[in-house]
């Protein structure tokens, strides 16, 4: 690199020639300059490679926990192929080329469901990246909640051959340990949930890494089956939504808590990036109780920090996703439940508390499109809605069904496109 120019000498004001010494001098000071420039320079890419390097191989099981950043860099992932199952669409290229639709599984690993959710609905995401913690039983050792596997089988992914993890799994290190709790009726270990630190710290990967892949980020449970066109259509064809300048939080909205419901919760671009500001900045590491405001606390409640988190900061509340016969497009349950629901029978418990009295009920529940079920804890069980909703028409697994599911299903498949008679 060329030093930099240098001040003109007084002495050649007066148009006299500098002597051999000065030169010199010149030449000296420009070579250190270079040289101080070129060794910063080195520095920083050092430094740049340093960070991106994985954790050095542990001598034995550790706890999940934060080393020097809030996340493990995970290297650069390929797009994952989504290949669209709904005719006459091309998301990626046509109609829906400005609605992508990021999709984000939090989970503990387990491969089942990996491989069930990425033969299904994940397939259809235009991104999917799985979230789970840094210590990982490859096999899987976990039903439920419930570990039943040797707990000295659990190793951080690090010590584990490259290549044993897709490439769309994302590792968190966290503060606060998954495992050592017990369930208090049964007395078996089981996982501890610290899911709000858990989520915080995903987010923020996903704005740092990945904001600039989609328009709409969820959160979707790894035992919701979800639907990424019709969540395209809501946002688009129903709401005329702009996720690049407008804030939206929305799903099912619970309203004895103020909240979108875990199980699907999406928010716009725009609410991404403003609320991972939030949470770079937000208190960490608070361990007493609920005092009411956003921040990293120890037995905090996803969904409700969430909430206040978006509401305090942003200033963004709960959006309802409902259709114009008050039909809800998230369903807290299997669909199958959502259709036996009666309020007047069943009273006002949680689930119907603070919604009006048009909310559908019954067999006029559930929005024709629907973006999300939930709780299908079994990995069949995403293989059968996936057949219910787009396989063969009158196909074994929808025939197999009630009455009252098979023509909710044959309604949602003729408003998706799927059968086209």
């Amino acid at each position: 690199m060329a030093p930099p120019t240098m001040p003109i000498p007084a002495h050649r004001k007066r148009g006299r020639r500098p002597g051999c010494t000065i030169c010199s001098i010149q030449l000296l000071v420009g070579a250190l300059i270079s040289v101080a420039i070129a060794l910063l320079l080195t520095a920083f890419h050092l430094t740049q490679q340093l960070a991106h390097k994985r954790p050095p191989p542990s001598s034995g099981i550790i706890k999940s926990r934060i080393t020097q950043s809030p996340y493990d860099p995970w290297p650069a992932i390929p797009q994952v192929a989504s290949p669209d199952r709904t005719p006459g669409v091309l998301r990626s290229s046509g109609k829906y080329a400005h609605n992508r639709v990021y999709c984000m599984v939090p989970f503990v690993w387990r491969k089942d469901f990996y491989d069930i959710i990425m033969a299904t609905w994940g397939s259809r995401c235009d991104q999917i990246y799985f979230f789970t913690d840094s210590v990982v039983n490859l096999d899987g050792g976990i039903v439920r909640d419930f570990i039943t596997g040797n707990q000295s089988s659990f190793l951080p992914y690090w010590e584990y051959p490259a290549g044993s993890f897709p490439e769309n799994v994302v590792f968190v290190n966290m503060t606060r340990s998954w495992d050592g709790c017990t369930d208090a009726k049964t007395g078996k270990p089981k996982i501890c949930r610290h899911i709000w630190e858990k989520m915080w710290r995903s987010w923020l990967y996903v704005a740092d890494h990945h904001s600039h892949t989609a328009e709409w980020f969820c959160k979707i449970d790894y035992d919701s089956f979800f639907f990424p066109e019709n969540l395209q259509y809501y946002v688009q064809d129903y709401k005329s939504w702009n996720a690049k300048t407008e804030h939206h939080y929305f799903g099912h909205h619970l309203f004895h808590r103020e909240i979108i419901a875990g199980p699907c919760a999406c928010w716009s671009h725009k609410t991404l990036v403003d609320i991972a500001n939030v949470y770079r900045s937000m208190p960490k590491g608070y361990s007493g109780n609920e005092r009411n405001k956003c921040e990293d606390r120890a037995g905090a409640t996803e969904e409700v920090s969430t909430s206040k988190c978006l509401k305090y900061e942003l200033g963004v509340l709960p959006e309802d996703a409902l259709d114009d016969h008050h039909r809800d497009f998230v369903m807290l349950d299997p669909f199958e439940n959502h259709l036996e629901w009666n309020r007047t029978k069943q009273g006002e418990w949680w689930f119907w508390k603070g919604k009006e009295a048009e909310r559908g009920q019954m067999e006029e529940c559930c929005a024709h499109r629907p973006i999300a079920f939930h709780k299908y804890k079994f990995p069949g069980q995403h293989r059968q809605l996936n057949e219910q909703f787009y396989g063969k028409e009158g196909n074994k697994d929808i025939t197999k069904m009630k009455e009252r599911e098979i023509r909710y299903i044959e309604k949602v498949r003729k408003a998706m496109g799927i059968d086209t008679t």
